[in-house]
């Protein structure tokens, strides 16, 4: 089922491979025009990949790596590993009877979720799922907040609820499509090296919210969350005028898009 992609192939001079796949991927006999694009783009391919200062200094990649690298601190300032870290003890704090159970639900959650994605990914496209998924996120974590203070009621239910929101908008948009995008942005080249530089962002700020959020529960009690709904509405407004829609786009569309918003 895993063939090898069009790209590699036509790098390989197997054009006709290359064709037989994409016809089956686009559901499309007419795949010449996609194959020149491939071919345009993967020019000077054979020198290898670009290392980290080449990536930097190049105009034209360092735009969409700040895109990606947006996405990366967008994903983990959202707060979603502090809400899986700590789920146990906020199921505690809200007074259910077996935070085992509540965590996992939330387990459950995130499974569910993560399956509509795939079936809405190439459907409704990836930004729209990204503005949904976000604008659901910083809504569930208001209610969350609303919840811890008491101001609704059944306020303890109000909060359980609002973190499965949470962990279900997280899984639509905003936990798998920056991975994809960041993929999609790129030509073979720097892909692999941008690739790494956004892993390395998403796992320093996934330590550093492992490390502050105990600190901020203690500092900031029933607003804890309400940073990561301030950062999460800060990336909204990136999303909504910096990243482009990349479904169904050639890496050279996605170029010339971006270079319109650079």
């Amino acid at each position: 089922m895993l063939t090898e992609s069009p790209r590699w192939l036509l790098t390989k001079n197997r054009p006709k491979e290359a064709a037989d796949i994409l016809r089956r991927l686009r559901g499309s006999t007419d795949v010449y025009e996609e194959i020149d694009s491939i071919c345009s783009a993967s020019d000077n391919e054979s020198a290898g990949d670009m290392g980290f200062w080449a990536v930097l200094s190049d105009r034209s990649i360092r735009f969409p790596l700040v895109v990606g690298v947006v996405l990366q601190l967008a994903q983990q300032f959202s707060g979603i590993n502090a809400v899986m870290f700590y789920a146990n003890s906020f199921f505690k704090n809200v007074g259910l009877a077996d935070p085992l159970v509540g965590t996992c639900l939330v387990g459950a959650v995130n499974v569910v979720s993560t399956g509509v994605a795939l079936m809405l990914m190439d459907t409704a496209g990836r930004r729209p799922l990204l503005i949904y998924s976000s604008v659901g996120m910083i809504t569930a974590l208001v209610v969350m907040t609303l919840g811890l203070l008491k101001y609704l009621p059944f306020a303890n239910m109000v909060s359980v609820g609002g973190m499965m929101s949470f962990v279900w908008f997280f899984e639509i948009g905003m936990g798998p499509i920056p991975w994809l995008i960041v993929a999609e942005m790129f030509p073979a080249k720097p892909r692999a090296t941008a690739m790494s530089i956004a892993t390395m962002v998403n796992w320093i700020c996934s330590f550093i919210v492992g490390l502050a959020f105990p600190t901020m529960q203690s500092e900031l009690n029933e607003f804890s969350f309400v940073p990561f709904a301030s950062a999460l509405a800060l990336a909204l407004i990136f999303i909504l005028k910096y990243v482009p829609e990349t479904k169904g786009k050639t890496i050279l569309e996605i170029q010339l898009e971006m270079s319109k918003k650079d």
